[in-house]
């Protein structure tokens, strides 16, 4: 996009991509702007400013209704769930999605007793903002959690209001600006063939694998982990029931049933439902103090586990920083727990919880992440092709297909559709397999490999230098 100027079209391996909304396109290139760099730091700050910005927002969202340590609970909740750790440091759609669709939710929740205009006009913008993300699956999730409120407060009738109908229009005007000028593209028809194929195939029995499905339901519950653990307790303690909990918890377990149910369905689809299950868990810790003593457990013995890995990982690491940083954060969660003379508030159990997990994610740094980049092949594949082209000459690559490679590549390089776009000066030709008669047709002799690699659908790729 930031070299074409084409905003409207993504393009992956030189071809268009249509499976989704180009907004997280348009984040990447905005972050790698305003960074100055394309490289792996901008390319993910947009994920980790979302997963931020939600967990900020459920905390400002949910001070009136809890108070300020639980609602810093649910804050902190939401950035230590498993999916949050996982998505929220890669550069892909859901961790943004999660956010706009979560920070819609929270304003909903925050405007409940405000102005009508409030309740539904604000929510409108993050909600629009995710049909550009992924499309409109949130909806489901939003107006499922919220009819059911509104139903409980028998207040079904604002559905007709003006300012519901004009929030859902600013919702489908947001999704507009970029639909209506996309619906002027060549690629218009083809993109909505995907994504009625999209839909459609998520119903299809034929694909359907009975033991996946199953396995999709343990899978997605594991995605709210840990704090999905509290939502269970103190539910038939609650003569009365209030109608945003009611909401909460019947809208969450039904949209998550039918999303799950679908034969193509797969477990990340329902992980914007981690808003609600963080919310719940603070109210269920609010009404149920007694459940800060298997939390402290919990923690304490995450912290010796924890302890016991960082003694090991010292024995087998040369590089030693980010397990010092670990030992260090672990040491002082027990000398701080001692102090407290194992007296932990929610606030103080928010704080060590946070602390532990920043201990664990710089063990994983210091233990864990140097295996894997020691079995990782892009970086060195993309460093031993750049050896081989002088500095400055352009690599084609003819018809490739998405090549992760070329994002750690830092030599002009160029996709070419078909043979009949290669430029006549062109000296570093990337082919596939199949293109090899093609190649030999044209330039017979001229051609020499240099390089050749398998890439992770296992496709054969062969750099060749064209002589003269």
């Amino acid at each position: 996009m930031l070299e074409t100027g084409n905003w409207l079209v993504p393009y992956v391996g030189g071809e268009p991509y249509l499976r989704k909304p180009p907004m997280i396109n348009w984040l990447v290139a905005l972050s790698f702007t305003i960074t100055g760099r394309q490289d792996e730091f901008s390319a993910r700050l947009p994920s980790v400013l979302a997963v931020l910005f939600l967990a900020l927002g459920m905390y400002g969202c949910s001070r009136r209704w809890f108070g300020e340590d639980h609602a810093f609970f649910a804050g902190i909740a939401l950035l230590t769930t498993i999916s949050l750790m996982d998505k929220g440091r890669m550069i892909e759609i859901e961790a943004v999605y999660i956010a706009a669709f979560g920070l819609g939710l929270l304003f909903w929740i925050h405007f409940r007793d405000a102005s009508i205009w409030a309740r539904w006009l604000v929510p409108a913008i993050p909600l629009g903002f995710a049909l550009l993300v992924k499309g409109p699956v949130h909806l489901l999730f939003y107006y499922g959690i919220v009819g059911l409120v509104l139903w409980r407060e028998k207040r079904l009738k604002e559905f007709f209001s003006f300012a519901h109908l004009l929030g859902v229009f600013l919702i489908v005007g947001i999704f507009a600006v970029w639909a209506i000028p996309h619906l002027q593209t060549p690629e218009a028809y083809e993109a909505a063939r995907m994504w009625s194929n999209q839909f459609s195939g998520r119903l299809v029995l034929s694909k359907f694998h009975w033991k996946d499905w199953l396995l999709n339901y343990p899978r997605a519950l594991s995605n709210f982990l840990p704090w999905i653990l509290l939502v269970p307790f103190s539910r038939r303690a609650e003569k009365e029931k209030q109608s945003l909990v009611f909401g909460l918890e019947v809208g969450t377990l039904i949209t998550f049933m039918i999303v799950m149910l679908a034969p193509g369905s797969l477990p990340r689809y329902s992980m914007p439902l981690l808003v609600p299950v963080c919310f719940l868990a603070a109210h269920r810790l609010k009404r149920m103090p007694q459940l800060q003593v298997g939390w402290q457990y919990g923690v304490i013995g995450t912290v010796i586990l924890l302890s016991l890995a960082i003694v090991v990982g010292f024995f087998l690491r040369s590089d030693r920083i980010y397990l010092a940083i670990a030992a260090v954060l672990s040491i002082g969660f027990f000398v701080w727990w001692r102090c407290l003379a194992g007296q932990f508030d929610v606030c103080s159990l928010t704080r060590s919880s946070g602390i532990v997990i920043i201990a664990a994610i710089c063990f994983y740094c210091g233990a864990v992440m140097p295996v894997q980049l020691d079995r990782e092949v892009l970086r060195p594949r993309a460093a031993a092709l750049a050896k081989l082209v002088p500095e400055g000459e352009p690599i084609y690559a003819i018809n490739p297909g998405s090549q992760q490679i070329f994002f750690y590549l830092r030599k002009p390089w160029h996709y070419v559709v078909n043979w009949e776009k290669l430029p006549a000066d062109a000296r570093y030709l990337l082919v596939s397999r199949c293109d090899l008669p093609e190649l030999t047709k044209r330039f017979d002799a001229k051609a020499h490999r240099v390089f050749a690699y398998r890439d992770r659908g296992e496709k054969e790729l062969y750099l060749y230098r064209i002589a003269g």
